[in-house]
């Protein structure tokens, strides 16, 4: 952990697994990182950062990318892959509330753009169709 204004090292943690156990190690990089800092977690809060830890869980490596690559596929604005990619990541991590938060993100702006290219290809056929027949008078 680095301190922004600084750029001082604050803390420093490493675990090491399997790529099965993903989500059990980022859970114990957390606990690592929180141990000895300035800040106190009260149990009701651990269990709190634990439970939203969790809710967002996400175990396997294979998912991880699959997520990493429907959100570039977004930031590409190419929805169609995003939401496919998307589609896997919420068949293998269907309780992550992150994953179902992403994935209404990018059908929302999917649907938006749809729209949006549609209304475009209409104002275009309508203004080749008047000038088509301006053109005739």
């Amino acid at each position: 952990m680095i301190q922004v204004e600084t750029t001082h090292i604050v803390k420093t943690a490493t675990v090491e697994g399997r790529d099965g156990e993903l989500f059990q190690l980022q859970s114990r990089l957390a606990d690592e990182l929180i141990d000895g800092l300035e800040i106190a977690l009260s149990p009701e809060e651990r269990e709190h950062l634990q439970a939203r830890q969790e809710a967002n869980r996400i175990d396997e490596v294979e998912t991880a990318l699959a997520y990493s690559e429907a959100l570039n596929y977004y930031d590409q604005e190419d929805y169609v892959h995003a939401l496919e990619r998307m589609n896997y990541v919420r068949q293998r991590a269907p309780a992550s509330q992150l994953v179902a938060l992403t994935y209404q993100m990018m059908q929302a702006r999917a649907e938006q753009t749809a729209k949006e290219k549609a209304k475009e290809g209409v104002k275009s056929r309508l203004n080749t169709l008047i000038r088509g027949r301006s053109g005739q008078d």
